[in-house]
């Protein structure tokens, strides 16, 4: 039909086109949609109890262990959830990230080069800005099988800002040993970050 999905790494994703539906099961992961808008045939993303209507859009949907979270590039969504039995729905337009947890949803508006940023997987970066070292690990371990571990409640909670190459192992444990002043040992395909 001429949409475009273009899927993160570990997201699986399952697709049924008819003659009267497009629809898209977010099983898990994270995936980024330029939809064809078509007036006689909706195109819905399904996430657990979270459905997102396209108005004719791109818009990014991820779903993790903490919840759901969609942010819309350009054009307009209708989100709506069932979860713990409250029926919400809201309209998202340019601009616009909302994020259902738990029964609860909360929306925020970002500037266009944060979610420009937030969608720099597409291009093979990380980009972070004040997260913290933990968050950091997780993102990388998405991406590679040489895996990050963050040891100690202090050091998981420091926080960070950079970019990297998603493959850069090396480059991000350099600046958690050189910049943060941490203690880096690799153990064979662990790399582990310490005080």
């Amino acid at each position: 039909d001429g949409s475009q999905i273009e899927l993160n790494t570990d997201t699986r994703l399952r697709i049924l086109i008819t003659p009267n539906q497009r629809k898209v099961w977010l099983d898990k992961g994270e995936a980024y949609f330029q939809v064809h808008h078509e007036l006689n045939r909706a195109f819905v993303v399904q996430s657990n109890a979270e459905r997102i209507l396209d108005l004719g859009t791109k818009f990014t949907v991820r779903r993790d262990a903490k919840g759901l979270q969609v942010g819309v590039v350009e054009g307009r969504v209708q989100f709506e959830t069932a979860a713990a039995g409250v029926a919400r729905k809201i309209s998202l337009s340019a601009g616009d990230v909302a994020v259902s947890t738990s029964g609860s949803i909360a929306m925020a508006k970002k500037p266009m080069a944060e979610l420009i940023k937030d969608l720099c997987w597409r291009n093979g970066v990380l980009i972070f800005e004040n997260v913290t070292l933990a968050e950091a690990a997780a993102e990388f371990n998405r991406y590679n099988a040489e895996k990050v571990v963050v040891v100690g409640k202090d050091v998981e909670h420091l926080t960070i800002g950079g970019k990297f190459a998603q493959s850069d192992v090396p480059a991000f444990a350099e600046l958690a040993q050189h910049v943060l002043g941490l203690r880096v040992e690799d153990r064979g395909g662990v790399t582990v970050i310490s005080r």
